[in-house]
């Protein structure tokens, strides 16, 4: 993105993550959304999400593989805090 913006780049997402101490989902589209409102899983119903040609797409909560939605599975998109808190997008 540092070069320039791309169509296939995702800029930013909604808030949907999984803090360390217990466990507990925040999210932004969903049954409870707030800060740290669910235990697992996480009741979202999907994420806005930005992109480099300035289209903004719904992710639905379909796209996801919520059983093994956590900060050890590589195969989702997720960014690291820490080796346990995880945002995903």
């Amino acid at each position: 993105m540092a070069k320039g913006m791309e169509s296939d780049r995702l800029v930013m997402s909604d808030l949907l993550s999984q803090w360390h101490v217990d466990s507990s989902w925040s999210y932004n589209h969903g049954q409870r959304p707030g800060i740290n409102v669910d235990r697992a899983p996480p009741g979202f119903t999907g994420l806005n999400q930005l992109f480099g040609d300035g289209r903004v797409s719904w992710k639905s909560v379909k796209k996801f593989d919520l059983p093994n939605l956590n900060a050890g599975n590589n195969s989702a998109g997720v960014v690291r805090a820490y080796s346990t808190d995880a945002t995903f997008y």
